[in-house]
């Protein structure tokens, strides 16, 4: 039911969430701080798959000044309540050419285009869980 109404993306990204919650990696507080989140943004691809309005990475980058405050309240906001508002669950599937005369279905590469914040959410528990995870490994 839950797959259904919001998609396997959005189950997969509220799991990463609830579970970093719960590991929380030894904090009492679940805060994000300003750094660590121009530290994602900065590392996303600038100029790859622009969301439906067009906007990409490189929008965020360039207008960081403007836009930290409340893109640290959104993103935040989300780790906090475990929310994500529905336009952020838009993930659009498009075909690349692989050749340039195409004339079968195999001439083309699906891509899966997701939003820049949807990339920040994922990315956020993973660049936390490649920090313990490396030193368990390695251990």
């Amino acid at each position: 039911m839950f797959l259904q109404q919001h998609g396997a993306w959005y189950a997969l990204v509220v799991t990463m969430a609830a579970l970093h919650q719960i590991l929380n990696f030894g904090r009492h507080e679940f805060g994000l701080t300003l750094e660590e989140l121009r530290g994602l943004l900065f590392s996303l691809p600038s100029m790859k798959a622009p969301g439906k309005g067009g906007f990409n990475a490189e929008f965020l980058k360039h207008h960081w000044s403007i836009l930290e405050q409340d893109c640290l309240k959104a993103i935040s906001n989300f780790f906090q309540h475990v929310w994500l508002p529905s336009n952020w669950n838009v993930i659009e599937i498009t075909l690349i050419l692989k050749k340039k005369v195409t004339s079968r279905v195999d001439d083309f590469r699906p891509i899966s285009l997701c939003r820049v914040f949807y990339k920040l959410l994922a990315s956020r528990p993973v660049s936390r869980w490649r920090q313990v995870l490396s030193s368990i490994i390695s251990a």
